[in-house]
């Protein structure tokens, strides 16, 4: 049997699968590990080796396209498909969610209310579809042109040293003979027919990889500001058990501790503002807990001496704006007591 189970909503329409369909365009597939809907057709389908791409953090804006956004530079692959008429862009939009929280993406954004504002909704359309050529090509058209019941989700996922992120936008489109450059008759949309923008954005190797911090060093900050922090310990996303490669890291703290009897340390857990407050406040306290457990376990440093405390995203040293800022923000503090 195959591990691409199909999935199903509530009332029972089955609407992902993993195959591909015979209507596709020449050279076209799906992202790797993303279903589709059934029956669906790509009907635009590009790859870019290295772009800026634009995730709305807000409603669109006349003008501007998106009123706020956060950047984002890698390798991008965008699949536009046309969906059967039958199935609702809510339907749909519920689906990604499902699959990509099935893949081990982190929700960061959605406008799930199915209806931007009338204003600027054009303006949001364009943007996702032109991204950085949005001021050039604006006006121009687009297959979501004029669509209702409008939905939009972010995801994002860092596993093996890369960051993935994931937009997708889902309409009912108002119709329209879409000209797909290089074909030589027009895609007819039919009026409320969905329409399925994915796009993946890969930001290669993992910012959060960082040189290693020798034990001399942290002493050397714990006697001039009283704090460090430490980049070298590392969790999968949503995760608190520690990864194999944060082992070096430890043991320059258990060093660190080792040589000074008399250090006693706060080991503060912080998160960058992906996902909930309460939930981050929880997911670094359990991190923050784990490395003391480490260091108790395997170094055989006494629990008296560490106090683990876990802040969520309260006290960022970068604005989380960015891949990069955000990879700063996940760390482990060390503070002396």
């Amino acid at each position: 049997m195959s591990s691409f189970l199909p999935l199903r909503t509530a009332c029972g329409v089955l609407l992902l699968l993993a195959s591909a369909q015979a209507a596709d365009l020449p050279g076209a597939k799906d992202p790797e590990g993303f279903r589709r809907v059934e029956g669906a057709e790509i009907i635009h389908y590009a790859t870019i080796p290295q772009g800026e791409y634009f995730l709305a953090r807000s409603e669109g804006a006349v003008g501007a396209g998106f009123e706020k956004s956060e950047h984002l530079t890698g390798s991008i692959e965008r699949v536009v498909y046309k969906a059967p008429l039958g199935v609702s862009s809510l339907d749909i939009f519920h689906e990604y969610q499902q699959m990509l929280a099935g893949l081990g993406f982190t929700e960061t954004f959605k406008l799930d209310g199915g209806k931007l504002n009338a204003l600027s909704a054009k303006d949001f359309q364009e943007r996702f579809y032109f991204q950085d050529g949005y001021a050039a090509r604006k006006g121009e058209e687009t297959p979501f042109q004029d669509g209702s019941n409008q939905y939009y989700l972010t995801a994002r996922l860092v596993k093996d040293g890369r960051v993935v992120n994931a937009a997708v936008f889902v309409i009912e489109s108002d119709g329209l003979d879409w000209q797909e450059p290089n074909l030589p008759q027009p895609i007819v949309i039919r009026y409320g027919q969905p329409v399925i923008g994915v796009d993946v954005i890969s930001a290669g190797q993992a910012s959060e990889r960082v040189v290693e911090v020798k034990a001399s060093e942290m002493a050397k900050a714990l006697t001039d500001t009283g704090k460090i922090d430490i980049y070298g310990i590392y969790f999968d996303t949503d995760r608190t058990e520690l990864k194999p490669e944060s082992k070096s890291t430890l043991a320059e703290v258990a060093k660190l501790l080792k040589a000074d009897p008399s250090l006693k340390l706060e080991v503060a857990g912080h998160t960058d503002n992906t996902g909930g407050a309460a939930h981050n406040l929880q997911l670094s306290s359990g991190r923050a807990t784990a490395v003391v457990n480490a260091l108790v376990a395997n170094y055989g440093i006494e629990r008296a001496r560490l106090q683990p405390k876990g802040y969520g995203d309260s006290r960022p040293v970068a604005p989380n704006d960015s891949e990069q800022n955000r990879a700063r923000n996940r760390r482990v503090e060390l503070r002396k007591l």
